[in-house]
């Protein structure tokens, strides 16, 4: 059997865990966006804890993906 191995977005959308990471990503990126317009004081804050965030979920992200696209 030829099988091709998962894509970026199939990764990161694949049901379960994955999925529900990258919406709470997705949710907490939209959140901070709004806090800083509402709040400007608190908007480098947001910006920083937001970006160590999302550098934890790439870094998780991209282990999953190469573990995905190791040859068995």
């Amino acid at each position: 059997m030829n099988e091709t191995p998962p894509t970026w977005f199939g990764v990161i959308t694949a049901p379960g865990r994955h999925l529900v990471l990258t919406i709470a990503l997705a949710l907490l990126i939209v959140a901070a966006t709004s806090l800083s317009i509402m709040f400007p004081a608190a908007g480098s804050w947001l910006f920083v804890g937001t970006a160590f965030v999302a550098i934890a979920w790439y870094s998780y992200m991209m282990k999953r993906y190469r573990a995905a696209r190791r040859p068995e």
